[in-house]
């Protein structure tokens, strides 16, 4: 009589299912895999906060990759920007032509006066440097006038030089 009552009730629908495994449960050696439990597993937690860090590491790169790369242009701006002004110190100080160049990512300061060229600072590597005519600055505060292009992957900057000795950026 009793199994014809589980088999009905083991028919019926899904929430009858459940009560029936209950009822077998201890008489027929079958474990309650439903149990109840209250919160989550210190295992579950881990992976979802390693799905959730690896997903924002990666959107996070990604948008921050351009950040870095204005950030890095702007630098070797300013670098270039500061020997350009410095040249133009020595120049009016000393009273003598003053100029840069920069071979191999370095900003290299000449002059009449000096034998071998000071290294005044060493540019990133990713950036590209060329001139159209290097600036000299002369014992008067005059220039002979250039322009400068900073180049990254994305950016593009002019550092331009009138002949009157004005630096400024484009």
């Amino acid at each position: 009589m009793m199994d014809k009552n589980l088999e009905t009730l083991y028919d019926s629908s899904a929430c009858c299912k459940l009560l029936a495994m209950d009822s077998l449960v201890g008489k027929v050696g079958v474990k309650n895999t439903f149990s109840h439990q209250d919160g989550y597993q210190l295992m579950e937690v881990s992976i979802v906060i390693v799905i959730l860090s690896l997903s924002l590491w990666v959107v996070g790169s990604l948008h921050f990759e351009g950040i870095f790369e204005r950030q890095r242009t702007q630098e070797a701006t300013d670098q270039i920007m500061d020997a350009l002004t410095y040249s133009k110190y020595l120049s009016l100080s000393r009273f003598h032509t003053r100029w840069i160049e920069i071979e191999n990512q370095n900003i290299y300061l000449h002059g009449k006066q000096i034998s071998t060229p000071v290294i005044y600072a060493s540019l990133p590597s990713n950036i590209k440097i060329s001139a159209t005519r290097w600036p000299r600055f002369t014992p008067f505060g005059f220039a002979q006038s250039g322009t400068i292009h900073i180049q990254s992957e994305n950016l593009e900057q002019k550092i331009i030089v009138s002949s009157l000795g004005r630096i400024r950026l484009e």
